[in-house]
Order: C-alpha cells, then sequence, then structure tokens
C-alpha cells in the first residue's frame, strides 16, 4: 500500500475541501459505464488545488475504464494533478459495513480539510433498503444501520463530520435519511424519484466549488441541484428528475412535530370504540396517503410518498391544528431547496407508508434502520405484521426521542 503525503500546511485563510466518494459500480458500471461516465466527469473539472476528491471504487463485474479493476479494491485521489491510485488491495464486498468502515477509517487518518462531504453513488431502494449494491456479492448493499455502525466505529459516536453528506441514487431523500444525515452531517442532497442515468454532473459543480472555494457548503449543495437538472436537461432526463438539498442542522423541529402528527393520529385510532371505528380511522389515513405522490417502479412498490404532500392531506380536515401548524413551519424550513422535472410535484422528501401492504418490507425498513416515530406504528397495523411488544418498543423510541428534541 501507498500513501501520497496530503494536505500539507496551507494558509489560515484557505478553504480546502475533502469529497469522500463511496463508489459502488454494480452493474450499473458493468451494463453500461455509468460510474466511469461519472468518474470523467470529474476529472474533466479543473480542480482547484484546495479541492480534492478522495474514491473508493469496487462491486462491479468489470469497469469501462482502464484505471479501475473489478478484481481489486482501490483507493484513489483526485486533485488539480489528475487521478492518482494511493491504494490496491483484494476485492471486498462494498455492502459490508467493515468495508465502509475501513474507507471512512483511511480517509480520516490520511486527509485534513476544512470541509468533508460524503457521497454514495449506486442504486439505491430508500427506507426499504438501502444504497451500494454490490454485483460481485449477491449485491450485498448497505442499509442505514451499516452505515451509522461504521461511522461510530471510527468516530465513537454522532457528530457532525461532514457539511454534505449526498446520494446520488434513486429514492433516497427520505425522512430517514434525513434522520441519519443529522447524526453525521449539516446538509442532505439527495432524490426523492429514481434517477435517470446520468445521475449527477460532476464536472460543473466542482469546477464551480474550485473557482470559489469560500462559497458556504449550503452555496455547494444549491449547485449539486442545479448542475443535475442541467445535465438531465441535456441528456432528455428532466423530466421526472428530482433533486434536493435539505437542512440537517435544524431537522430537529420538523422530525419532532412530525412525530407529534403521527401521535395524534395513533390517538385517534386509540379512541376507536369499534373494530368498525377503528378500520374506518385507518381506511381515512390510507385515502391520504393516497392522494399524495408516489415514487418509484410502479411495478415494484418503493413504499415511499411525499410527505409534504401526505401532510397537507393530513391536515385539510380541521384537526390536529397545533400539530398541522408546526409540521408545516418546520417542514418548509428543512427543504432549502428543490428541483423537479415536469413529471413530478415532490415538496424533497418521502416518508415511507406500506402502500403495497407488503409484511416483508415493512420487516425490512425495521431491520435496516428507520426513523422512530408513530407513522411506523400505523404502518405495522396497515401491513398486519406488528404486536403489541413491538408497538410499545417503536412507542419507547419515538418518545426518547422526542425528549431529545424537545
Amino acid at each position: 500500500m501507498a500513501v501520497l503525503p496530503l494536505f500539507l500546511a496551507l494558509p489560515a485563510s484557505a478553504d480546502t475541501w475533502l469529497f469522500y466518494w463511496y463508489l459502488v459500480g454494480s452493474n450499473l458500471e458493468s451494463e453500461g459505464g455509468a460510474a466511469s461516465a461519472d468518474l470523467q466527469e470529474l476529472l474533466n473539472a479543473k480542480l482547484s488545488k484546495d479541492v480534492k476528491v478522495y474514491i473508493q471504487t469496487g462491486g462491479a463485474k468489470e469497469w469501462a475504464n482502464r484505471q479501475v479493476k473489478a478484481s481489486k479494491s482501490q483507493r484513489f485521489l483526485v486533485d488539480s494533478d489528475g487521478l492518482h491510485e494511493i491504494y490496491s488491495g483484494r476485492a471486498v464486498d462494498m455492502g459490508a459495513t467493515e468495508s465502509f468502515r475501513d474507507f471512512i477509517e483511511f480517509g480520516k487518518k490520511n486527509f485534513r480539510a476544512d470541509h468533508r462531504v460524503l457521497i454514495f453513488w449506486d442504486h439505491g431502494s430508500g427506507p426499504t433498503g438501502g444504497v451500494g449494491y454490490d454485483e460481485q456479492h449477491n449485491f450485498n448493499f448497505l442499509s442505514f444501520n451499516k452505515i451509522n455502525k461504521a461511522l461510530t466505529d471510527v468516530y465513537g459516536g454522532p457528530k457532525k463530520v461532514f457539511d454534505i453528506i449526498g446520494f446520488d441514487a434513486c429514492l433516497m431523500s427520505s425522512v430517514d435519511s434525513l434522520f441519519f444525515t443529522s447524526l453525521w452531517g449539516d446538509y442532505m442532497v439527495a432524490s426523492q424519484e429514481l434517477e435517470p442515468g446520468n445521475g449527477w454532473e460532476y464536472t460543473g459543480f466542482m469546477s464551480d466549488l474550485s473557482r470559489n472555494t469560500s462559497m458556504s457548503p449550503r452555496k455547494l449543495g444549491e449547485l449539486i441541484v442545479d448542475s443535475y437538472h442541467r445535465g438531465c436537461e441535456e441528456a432528455g432526463s428532466e423530466e421526472a428528475a428530482t433533486l434536493a438539498l435539505t437542512d440537517a442542522r435544524h431537522s430537529a423541529a420538523f422530525l419532532g412535530s412530525l412525530q407529534e402528527l403521527g401521535g395524534s393520529m395513533i390517538m385517534d385510532l386509540t379512541e376507536a370504540e369499534t373494530q368498525d371505528e377503528l378500520v374506518s380511522s385507518l381506511t381515512r389515513i390510507d385515502r391520504k396517503a393516497d392522494s399524495a405522490e408516489r415514487f418509484g417502479d410502479s411495478s415494484d412498490s418503493s413504499e415511499v410518498i411525499d410527505v409534504g404532500q401526505f401532510i397537507s392531506s393530513l391536515c385539510s380536515g380541521g384537526g390536529h391544528q397545533e400539530e398541522c401548524s408546526a409540521v408545516r413551519k418546520a417542514y418548509s424550513d428543512v427543504v432549502l431547496y428543490n428541483k423537479t422535472g415536469d413529471a413530478s410535484e415532490g415538496t424533497g422528501l418521502s416518508l415511507y407508508y406500506p402502500v403495497s401492504k407488503d409484511e416483508e418490507k415493512f420487516g425490512a425498513v425495521l431491520e435496516n434502520g428507520y426513523f422512530p416515530s408513530p407513522f411506523m406504528v400505523i404502518a405495522g397495523i396497515l401491513t398486519g405484521s406488528i404486536d403489541d411488544e413491538m408497538i410499545d418498543a417503536i412507542m419507547n423510541e419515538t418518545y426518547k426521542l422526542n425528549e431529545y428534541y424537545s
């Protein structure tokens, strides 16, 4: 293993940026060269000496460039002088906690910067799965629980390590993603909808940052959103494109008020005096959810709906005005910048909701990591896959988190 001397002493006024790019090629690379295309976009950018990108590659059976080898786990540094291989070893399972942990730990030990950005690249499946599906290891992936475990192993507990956590992947702009991001970062950039094959447009925002390294992380997040939509327009894939910048620093007010609204829904259910009244109350919630935009392939429901639209629908009946007012205000504060194509009216964040009433998908959300809220209890009731013990466990997590937010 060879490690380059990195980030030598810089003037006190310099703003340095380090990007951690976890590049899981999967079949997006082996069948279409999508990861190589984005890597080339990065190489086409004119990077400042103060902007560096640390990359780990893997997870694809073959790569469409000469530098990356499918049989190896490689790490690269991209700086103003180009692409440098800084580590090469045996191929690892990119969906394993240990692989991601080692990537983060290596970066922590070897690089320093004023600003850090973490980007996950590959397939994403939102709350019912995760991100980074390694086709060489049975499409194993990183769940929120795995990511959180790896970062905790390296940093010893949740702390604001990254200015931005970004997902260049499908369906990852969810309440659960925001909850995870709030533990480790200040901002999140992610898409509610399936991302087209062109993905993020790296040349544009990396060049813009290099011309002005003193820009704020929020401004960089806005540039990522803008460059993505420009890239989609150039590729003819802009119609269904969505990308949003959300503020994880101030997510507590939104997540806490969402819990309060969900709690009021639970109270409505507990006040039902007969089974028919309970079914009627659940049906009303179901209809409200049905009015919200769904994301993903309709033939294989991803189980995510637009949370802003769902909130508006839940609050349209005149009840729970205090909770509704709080969550609407908090939501408008947390979604900072959101752009969609003509085919979507997404408001920036999605919420897991059991559209298909699939018990296995509900179980997957519980297993992979989720935002504890009364809406998870409602989801469990709707799928018929929750018992009193599980309800108590979810509500206990919710109460503890709500006390923290308060």
